[in-house]
């Protein structure tokens, strides 16, 4: 170590600029370990060397996995599962796309979204294309699942980009030649094992308030009458809004 100090030897081709932390190599106990992680177990004794220590240039030897971050894109933003959807996303680690009517973009952007697009302009899949080139799409989801407008909408717009050629829908969506198209199942989804994980951080989300409870409530009843009152308004058209029935 002394020799590293009065030397100042280059480590991984760069001279050590100080000031810096010194030494690469470290030692302790396991007292965590990862769900995958077989080699080692909780109590185990470790000596290893860490990825960076002394470089000062993270991006040459830190242990990270750099990769390019995937855009999924929300078509219908401000719905609910939409409002849920994107947070969700921006937890994962993505970029997200998003529509919405002018009037609910900012509700979308407080969420996380990067870009929202406005759904009813002819040029909507020209400006999220434009904005789509050199970027690296995971999928998009469809929280309208209108068979005759969004749904293709996505699907052309797949097409065109890079990335996997994906839609999952809230309702059965129908078949696009080249997409791979999927309904959101309950039962999927409980028997997946992103179910625990999803519910446990949800949990903490909603307490620390990183996950908001978006769109806010439209109270239309109270009671098991108003049930059909609360579907006819959603069939009707809400907007930023989460229907609600009160139960006393």
């Amino acid at each position: 170590e002394y020799k590293i100090q009065d030397y100042n030897p280059p480590v991984g081709g760069n001279p050590i600029k100080y000031p810096t932390i010194l030494g690469s190599d470290m030692a302790g106990t396991v007292v965590e370990v990862g769900s995958e992680v077989t080699r080692w177990k909780v109590g185990d004794r470790l000596m290893a060397h860490t990825f960076g220590a002394t470089i000062g240039q993270p991006a040459k030897a830190a242990f990270q996995n750099y990769t390019a971050r995937e855009v999924v894109l929300v078509w219908g933003g401000s719905s609910s599962v939409g409002c849920v959807a994107i947070q969700m996303a921006v937890a994962a680690g993505y970029e997200v796309f998003a529509t919405a009517s002018p009037r609910n973009h900012e509700l979308c952007k407080s969420l996380g979204a990067a870009t929202v697009f406005d759904y009813g302009k002819a040029e909507v899949e020209a400006e999220m294309l434009a904005a789509l080139q050199g970027k690296q799409v995971a999928g998009a989801l469809d929280c309208i699942a209108d068979n005759d407008k969004t749904i293709p909408a996505l699907g052309r717009i797949l097409m065109k980009v890079d990335g996997k050629k994906k839609i999952v829908a809230v309702l059965q969506p129908a078949e696009v030649e080249g997409i791979e198209v999927q309904r959101v199942s309950i039962p999927d989804l409980v028997r997946s094992e992103q179910y625990g994980q999803v519910h446990a951080w949800m949990a903490s989300a909603l307490e620390n308030g990183s996950l908001q409870c978006k769109p806010d409530p439209m109270v239309v009843g109270e009671g098991l009458g108003s049930i059909q009152k609360g579907v006819d308004v959603s069939r009707k058209g809400v907007s930023a809004a989460k229907v609600v029935v009160k139960l006393e």
